[in-house]
């Protein structure tokens, strides 16, 4: 159902709900060209589903947080094959020329980014585990922790990695 709402209604209704705004509602107070613009944007936006927040709300309201993993995993690969797709028609639909070596460009940056911090972040593990084995040194670290338990009435407390 998410990769339904994500991918086949949530970036066509963006649109439509953005070309209504931008080009009928406000049409008085928008010049045409701002107005595109505004559209351009809201399609970016649209087509692209926020998966970080996903973490969260599963955490908050105690979800599966095995499904909340395949979940976000599947959205995010999906992102690498219908993003620039979705975005390059709607944008041609409205006529907004958007060269789509740029979408591709700046999606293949994205992911080269988060897979190079995530590659980083295996790599200091695994040498972090050699050196203990082999040498009987830890790398040393302070564990975080929440300061903002009194303040929030939802917090999960032990059930929290972060709790004091």
């Amino acid at each position: 159902m998410t990769w339904i709402v994500n991918w086949l209604i949530k970036p066509f209704t963006m649109y439509g709900i953005a070309c209504l705004f931008f080009f009928v509602l406000f049409r008085a107070f928008i010049p045409v060209e701002l107005a595109t613009e505004y559209l351009a944007g809201a399609v970016l936006l649209g087509a692209a589903p926020c998966t970080a927040m996903v973490f969260v709300w599963s955490s908050l309201t105690q979800g599966n947080p095995v499904y909340t993993v395949v979940q976000v995993a599947t959205n995010d690969i999906i992102i690498l094959f219908a993003f620039g797709p979705i975005v390059k028609f709607l944008l041609g639909v409205s006529n907004v020329a958007v060269p789509f070596n740029t979408i591709e460009a700046a999606l293949a940056t994205t992911v080269g980014v988060l897979t190079e911090v995530t590659v980083m972040l295996m790599l200091v593990r695994i040498a972090n585990d050699y050196v203990n084995a082999h040498y009987g040194v830890t790398l040393q670290y302070e564990q975080m922790q929440c300061g903002f338990t009194d303040f929030n009435e939802q917090c999960i407390k032990e059930r929290c990695p972060f709790h004091e």
